[in-house]
């Protein structure tokens, strides 16, 4: 982590502070790995793929909105039959910011296999009531 020129040493748990930006102050997030250099635009990671989640999460007893940011540090997709390859489970390194206001993030809903299954059946279900009707 890079923060006025220096490179502070952190630990699981450590907070730094990053002080104040002004509006439409746009920064980025990258993890320096064995592997590569990893960040927040697919297009620039060697591999050219996502190494980077983001999560919104709103504390309702403190009033504040948290943005999660989670990374996946190996190069390269997922292979079950190579134990070395990138397990894709973006909890390599995360780190959670608050205060952030406004995101140019793109949102991507993330399909739920069970949800919609079982949307389908109950669909199912009332076609075929309607039919024998």
């Amino acid at each position: 982590m890079e923060v006025e020129g220096s490179t502070p040493s952190v630990t699981k748990g450590d907070g730094v502070d990053l002080g104040q930006f002004a509006d439409a102050t746009t920064f980025d997030f990258y993890l320096d790995s064995p592997e590569g250099l990893f960040g927040t635009k697919s297009s620039f990671n060697p591999d050219g793929l996502s190494h980077v989640v983001a999560y919104e999460y709103y504390d309702e007893a403190e009033d504040q909105i948290w943005t999660i940011l989670g990374f996946e540090d190996k190069f390269g997709e997922y292979d079950p039959s190579n134990a070395n390859s990138a397990d894709r489970d973006f909890n390599d390194v995360v780190i959670a910011i608050k205060g952030v206001t406004g995101s140019d993030y793109v949102e991507q809903d993330i399909p739920e296999p069970a949800s919609a299954l079982a949307l389908l059946s109950f669909a199912g279900l009332g076609l075929a009531r309607r039919r024998r009707a």
